[in-house]
């Protein structure tokens, strides 16, 4: 009788304390706290994002996210060890300050017990102010700038203030990957942005500039251009 009353005690035992671990496992958090750590690579806008996500229901969830623009430091010293003559590179002075506002709607379309699959549309708002050097084409040779031009010279360079604006709308694939608490949420999609550039204390502004690679972003004037997302979001489920 003895045995048998321990025997069954170590099975309720066993089954509690299952029952605990899959309940805490497979417990469904309606809220998470995410950061982007990637954001601080983004060779035209480096930020700081955190993010807030709430799910409405088993199928639609919303997201918000804020990031703080900062100067590219990270990028400017990795160009710096790796240039073919390293000591030999000078930097621009470049003041950035700014941010960034996303409000994202994502709709689960696949559930399993470790991760979710959804399809979501991202509007955005990226306000983007610049203090730096540029290279123009001199346009005009009527212009009356600020130093002594000749037939020899067809380019110069100047600081001026770079004024950006970018409202647009994004198409999102991403998959929420479960660790316990911790989140793990690759996503990518592709989109538009009319972006709207305004520049201060040029010398011509109807001189073109010269861009220097393909991630220059400083064109003057309103233009849509195409946006193509791609980053990662760590959080914590609570």
């Amino acid at each position: 009788m003895k045995n048998n009353i321990l025997t069954l005690l170590s099975v309720l035992s066993f089954y509690v304390t299952t029952n605990a671990q899959n309940t805490k496992e497979n417990k469904e958090f309606l809220n998470a706290i995410t950061i982007s750590p990637f954001s601080i690579l983004d060779p035209i806008h480096p930020t700081i994002q955190i993010g807030y996500q709430r799910a409405l229901n088993d199928t639609w969830e919303a997201q918000a996210d804020v990031g703080y623009l900062f100067n590219k430091v990270f990028l400017n010293y990795t160009a710096y060890l790796f240039a073919p003559t390293p000591g030999k590179i000078t930097f621009p002075n470049r003041k950035i300050r700014g941010f960034k506002v996303r409000t994202e709607l994502k709709r689960i379309y696949k559930k399993r017990r470790r991760s979710k699959a959804y399809l979501s549309a991202e509007i955005f708002y990226i306000k983007r102010i610049t203090e730096h050097t540029e290279s123009f084409t001199i346009e005009d040779r009527s212009f009356n700038y600020s130093f002594e031009i000749d037939d020899s010279i067809h380019n110069y360079k100047d600081t001026f203030v770079n004024n950006k604006v970018k409202v647009g709308l994004n198409i999102k694939w991403g998959m929420k990957i479960f660790i316990g608490q911790l989140l793990l949420e690759p996503h990518a999609g592709i989109g538009a942005a009319y972006r709207v550039v305004k520049q201060f204390d040029r010398e011509n502004t109807n001189d073109r500039i010269i861009q220097r690679n393909f991630f220059s972003d400083n064109q003057l004037g309103n233009k849509i251009i195409l946006s193509i997302p791609i980053n990662l979001r760590v959080g914590y489920r609570f």
